[in-house]
C-alpha cells in the first residue's frame, strides 16, 4: 500500500476536495469552450479564433488550432441540420 494504515483515515476527510477540484476543472473547461464557440459561431476566421482562445486560455498554439477545428466541425453540423429542417 502507498499510504500507511495509520494515515488512511485522512483520505476520508480529503475526499470532498476531489469533487471540488473536479467542479473547478469542469467550470474552467466550460468557460474555454463557450469562448471558443462564441468566436467561431460569430463568424471569426480560423486564425482569429485560434489567437483569441490562445490568449484567453493560455493554451499552446497546436491545441487552440485543434479546438477551433472541432468548433468549426460542429458549426458545419449545425448549419447542415438547419438546412435539413428548413426544407
Amino acid at each position: 500500500m502507498m499510504i500507511p494504515q495509520s494515515e488512511q483515515q485522512l483520505l476520508v476527510y480529503l475526499t470532498p476536495l476531489r469533487y471540488v477540484g473536479l467542479a473547478v476543472l469542469v467550470a474552467i473547461e466550460i468557460k474555454i469552450v463557450l469562448a471558443l464557440y462564441r468566436s467561431v459561431f460569430s463568424g471569426a476566421t480560423r486564425d482569429a479564433a485560434a489567437a483569441q482562445i490562445q490568449r484567453q486560455a493560455d493554451l499552446p498554439p497546436w491545441l487552440s488550432r485543434l479546438l477551433v477545428a472541432e468548433a468549426l466541425l460542429w458549426r458545419r453540423v449545425w448549419l447542415f441540420v438547419e438546412r435539413l429542417f428548413r426544407r
